[in-house]
């Protein structure tokens, strides 16, 4: 288990933990993302990327951004390691239909206003990670998350 502290505080990470499952089954989306975190990351418990993305999954389908969000960066990231034996175009291959999944996971958040999943469009784009590289596009994404982030700061105020 790798971390003793979740969110960057230092805590009881199983109390956290049992009151995320209790949240989770009443079907709390932010309850169902935090407990994705934890197995992702292996806060708490031990690390599983599918009990991860299971959370995730459930935690999108009730409306939360942060669990696309979360979703996208399992697949973006999952395409990175290298796999022993493989060929390039496998690897390539392999690469392209990870980030086309993170691609669609960040626009799902990106229609919600998540302002962190228009940059990580913008930056899929900007590189053609799984689409045509665009910088239009990217640029146009990045405009986005201003505009929200702006309104947002304003709203504060």
């Amino acid at each position: 288990m790798a971390e003793s502290g979740f969110g960057g505080r230092s805590g009881d990470v199983e109390r956290a933990r049992k009151y995320f499952l209790k949240a989770a089954r009443r079907g709390h989306a932010q309850a169902l993302c935090d407990l994705g975190r934890m197995y992702s990351k292996g806060i708490g418990v031990e690390k599983n990327e599918q009990k991860a993305e299971l959370f995730f999954r459930r935690s999108a389908s009730r409306g939360c951004s942060l669990g696309y969000v979360h979703l996208g960066l399992l697949k973006e990231y999952a395409a990175l390691p290298e796999v022993a034996g493989e060929s390039e175009e496998s690897r390539k291959e392999r690469q392209n239909k990870q980030w086309k999944q993170a691609y669609r996971f960040y626009r799902a958040a990106a229609l919600m206003r998540d302002v962190e999943a228009h940059y990580r469009l913008a930056s899929m784009l900007a590189q053609g990670k799984g689409v045509k590289a665009d910088p239009e596009q990217a640029k146009a994404w990045l405009e986005r998350a201003l505009a929200i982030t702006t309104t947002k700061r304003k709203q504060e105020n």
